[in-house]
């Protein structure tokens, strides 16, 4: 995704705000993606999905049959402009790409900061993914599961 995102791009509105989050499509790899953010617990596993051909969020009654870093600085500047003002408890990231990444999918069940939590395992697995590339090829990375499609 190269999309950049800053939280002075977007505009605090006074309503109130819950769950938040971004669906993009990287517009070179054609890649797809969902990051998600809210004051509950595990909503990584309910809010994003990924294909080949497309991305959804669902929130409030999360339905999953419905089918990278620009998604996590979206999410951080959602969150700069209040986030969910329930409070802070887990964010998500899932792409769906066909050169998939452990850093395509990362969850923060529990955390007092979720998004600066989701930011920093992600900083700390693009490079890991780097040194599995060079160590092990692209093979090595086919121990890591594959979004859910």
């Amino acid at each position: 995704m190269d999309t950049e995102v800053d939280a002075r791009d977007v505009t605090p509105l006074e309503q109130d705000f819950h769950t938040f989050s971004i669906v993009a499509r990287c517009p070179r790899t054609g890649d797809f993606g969902v990051a998600v953010a809210t004051a509950q617990p595990a909503v990584g596993a309910v809010v994003p999905w990924v294909s080949a051909r497309g991305a959804i969020a669902t929130q409030a009654k999360s339905n999953t049959e419905l089918g990278r870093r620009a998604l996590v600085r979206a999410l951080e500047a959602g969150q700069a402009a209040g986030g969910d003002k329930r409070g802070k408890q887990s964010a998500a990231l899932l792409v769906a790409s066909a050169d998939p990444r452990p850093y395509h999918n990362l969850r923060v069940d529990d955390h007092t900061d979720p998004v600066a939590e989701l930011r920093r395992l992600h900083d700390l697995t693009v490079p890991h993914t780097q040194t599995l590339l060079e160590q092990y090829g692209p093979e090595g990375l086919r121990r890591y599961r594959r979004p859910k499609s």
